[in-house]
């Protein structure tokens, strides 16, 4: 009795598996038709393995939840048994176009577990086949998930009051697709499809004032039978400067560094007319990303200065313009004129002059030693007068020095000036505008007096020099451009001149 209770246990726990794997191969039928049903596509098949052998497939589905089938061999036979009914299961279609599913009946071997309801499962590069133990093969398309990828790296950075265009390929086994494109209100969008099919084409952003947190760009993508979006939010990008724009670098040359905020790669772009003084030193492209570093040559001749961008790589229309300016040396000083050489005598100056030159109209004067001053009267009265560069050395510039030049339009101050005496640039009808250094400490009585075309005077002076009286007398007013931070004290210490006063940024 106890023997026939054991059997009958044994049964029911066969049976009980026995359902539970038929239940599972229901499931997965049921999946299949759904699949088909709703053109939905197999988009990866995985084996499941037991020790070497495989013994059935994972399916993923675009839409549906994935499916393990497994397909295999009969049983071990089993102890002799009741002959027993096990149902089978296929799938066809209906005259009506309609998948169906037709349950049978079919004598099961005695004494045998049943076999699984699918008896193969194959594919090629189109089409998963699913063979039932009915012998019906069932195909399933492959296909890739819908998807729309941009030829540009990187996709959140934007700057304001710019355009910027992003290259598309849609991909997914599809072989036309619609993109459509909504943006913020502060945004701007557009979708410029190649050809008819859509699948390459380029989305044309263009932001307005202002970047923030709500600037988005929302994209759609279908096929007619599935749909895509996709989102893109954006950064603010520009190149803030950390330091003033304008280099001085001495006669002697060395290297000067471009200091900047970036959140992108940016490149030196140099004018021509300057490559032969101004390059980019080798190592400044790995020293950081927010700096560059230049090499200045060493300067024999003239003055001279050039403009250097510093351009974003990733969007150019944002850039710095830094305005590299380079002196000649101490002990030179340089002069231009419309008329001779001009006749100037060592006793006057503090050191002696050890070579003259002059050709095409530029004048170089070498001294043996740095001079400390300009003296009195040293270029007054030259009506052919047009420009000069005086050295680096001198602190001290004497009265009448440059004044009643008429036709003087360019002046170059050196860096270590601190006084600018009586009458300095009184007369100098033809000059427009001055650059006065930072270290000048006093600019005595008339120093621009009858500047008649004098315009804009930069002061770059953090503590407002001590000015003499009448200083712009007879000028047209011009505009005193100081460091925005002294602005209020020079308005009071040059409270003559306050109205014309303004804030820069050196």
């Amino acid at each position: 009795m106890t023997g026939r209770v054991d059997d009958l246990e044994n049964q029911v726990t066969q049976l009980e598996e026995l359902c539970r794997q038929m239940n599972t191969d229901i499931a997965a039928l049921q999946t299949i038709v759904d699949v088909l049903q709703d053109n939905d596509c197999v988009t990866d098949v995985v084996p499941v393995v037991e020790g070497t052998t495989i013994i059935g497939y994972t399916l993923r589905f675009l839409h549906h939840a994935p499916i393990t089938i497994y397909h295999g061999e009969k049983g071990d036979k089993g102890d002799k048994g009741d002959e027993g009914l096990t149902p089978t299961i296929g799938i066809r279609q209906d005259t009506d176009g309609a998948l169906w599913e037709r349950l049978g009946k079919a004598t099961g071997e005695t004494g045998t577990t049943r076999e699984s309801f699918f008896r193969d499962v194959t594919q090629d590069a189109e089409n998963v086949y699913l063979t039932l133990s009915d012998g019906t093969t069932v195909t399933v398309p492959k296909g890739t998930s819908l998807n729309i990828s941009f030829a540009e790296s990187d996709l959140t950075r934007m700057p304001v009051n710019s355009t910027r265009e992003l290259h598309y390929t849609v991909t997914g086994a599809i072989s036309e697709a619609t993109v459509e494109a909504l943006s913020s209100v502060d945004m701007k969008v557009k979708v410029e499809p190649d050809d008819a099919t859509g699948i390459n084409g380029k989305i044309v952003l263009v932001s307005g004032a202002e970047i923030n947190d709500d600037s988005k760009v929302v994209i759609f993508v279908t096929n007619g039978e599935r749909m895509l979006m996709r989102t893109l939010l954006f950064d603010k990008v520009g190149i803030p400067a950390v330091e003033e724009t304008t280099k001085c670098v001495d006669a002697a040359g060395g290297r000067i560094e471009l200091a900047f905020l970036s959140d992108s790669d940016c490149e030196a772009e140099i004018p021509d007319e300057a490559r032969s003084w101004v390059r980019v030193a080798p190592s400044s492209r790995a020293l950081t990303p927010h700096s560059i570093v230049l090499d200045i040559a060493a300067n024999t001749d003239r003055p001279r200065s050039t403009v250097v961008t510093v351009r974003s790589v990733f969007v150019p229309t944002q850039c710095i313009e830094y305005t590299v300016e380079q002196a000649v040396g101490s002990t030179q000083l340089l002069y231009t004129t419309t008329g001779p050489c001009l006749q100037l005598s060592s006793d006057a100056f503090d050191a002696a002059i050890v070579s003259h030159t002059f050709k095409n109209g530029v004048g170089t004067i070498i001294f043996d030693k740095s001079i400390t001053f300009l003296p009195k009267n040293t270029f007054a009265d030259n009506p052919t007068l047009t420009g000069i560069a005086i050295p680096e050395g001198v602190t001290s510039i004497e009265t009448y020095a440059v004044s009643g030049c008429s036709s003087l339009t360019s002046i170059k101050l050196p860096e270590n000036l601190t006084t600018i005496g009586t009458d300095t640039f009184a007369q100098c009808y033809s000059l427009t505008d001055i650059i006065i250094p930072g270290n000048v400490t006093l600019i005595k009585d008339e120093a621009f007096c009858g500047c008649f075309a004098l315009t804009s005077v930069y002061c770059r002076s953090v503590i407002p020099p001590v000015l003499g009286n009448y200083t712009f007398e007879n000028t047209p007013n011009p505009t005193i451009y100081v460091p925005t931070a002294s602005v209020e004290a020079y308005r009071a210490q040059w409270s003559e001149y306050a109205s014309q006063i303004v804030g820069y940024e050196f």
